[in-house]
């Protein structure tokens, strides 16, 4: 990364370079204001392999990083658990049909992650 600046500053430069080296299949979903996409293993049904995603960022940053998710039983309990020990919202909580809520949050020291309940259950 000469400059620090980010090699693949695109969701699609992304998703050529882990295809390419890990095999990984991608599956776009169509989302209000954005478009997400679902990444998977290869093997078996989409849905069932699947273990992430890749979105753009919102805003003027042209920056690529990866955002963990955990899932959680409760994920409003958990917002508020994340609140409580000094952490923020960057993304307030949604229900996405046929995922799951989820909501995007930072630690204390602002290292973004995300927590969902996934709908169904995995």
């Amino acid at each position: 990364m000469p400059g620090g600046r980010p090699s693949s500053p695109t969701p699609a430069g992304a998703l050529g370079f882990y295809a390419a080296v890990f095999g990984w299949r991608s599956q776009a979903m169509d989302m209000p204001g954005m478009t997400y996409t679902v990444l998977s293993t290869g093997e078996g049904d989409q849905q069932d392999a699947s273990f992430g995603g890749v979105a753009g960022l919102q805003g003027d940053t042209e920056e690529t990083r990866w955002i963990p998710y955990f899932s959680v039983d409760d994920v409003d309990e958990t917002v508020a658990r994340v609140q409580g020990s000094g952490g923020s919202v960057l993304m307030p909580a949604s229900d996405v049909p046929d995922v799951g809520r989820m909501c995007w949050l930072t630690d204390p020291l602002g290292a973004p992650f995300a927590i969902i309940k996934p709908e169904p259950p995995q």
